[in-house]
């Protein structure tokens, strides 16, 4: 079994389930293709950078980390293809346990307090 990274985007226009219902349902269907989800990130609602297909201008973003084999992955888009509240699906493949919230944010400095230095 190799680790795996989903990022999926629902579309919620015109939706009356919660994301949270959604993102359940989307996990649950993974397990039943053979898929072990060892963690979920709701990223939020987004707006596209550009109109997409249907006048689609906005989507909910959720990242999946997975445990599956290399069949299952290949499943997964097909499985998925015909989902109206899928907008898309992007699955890759993750070598390590490698996750973005386990790097610490990065250190930001006020400019507008350091200290003065004069030129003499």
């Amino acid at each position: 079994m190799n680790n795996y990274e989903i990022l999926v985007i629902f579309d919620t226009n015109g939706v009356v389930d919660p994301v949270d219902t959604m993102i359940e349902s989307f996990s649950s269907r993974l397990v039943e293709l053979g898929a072990q989800v060892t963690d979920k990130e709701n990223l939020g609602h987004k707006v596209f950078s550009r109109e997409a297909k249907l006048h689609r201008q906005s989507g909910h973003y959720v990242k999946v980390w997975l445990r599956m084999t290399s069949e299952v992955a290949g499943q997964i888009q097909d499985h998925f293809r015909l989902d109206e509240s899928i907008f898309r699906l992007i699955v890759s493949r993750n070598p390590g346990t490698f996750r973005p919230t386990d790097v610490p944010p990065p250190v930001v400095h006020d400019v507008a307090e350091a200290p003065v230095e004069s030129i003499a």
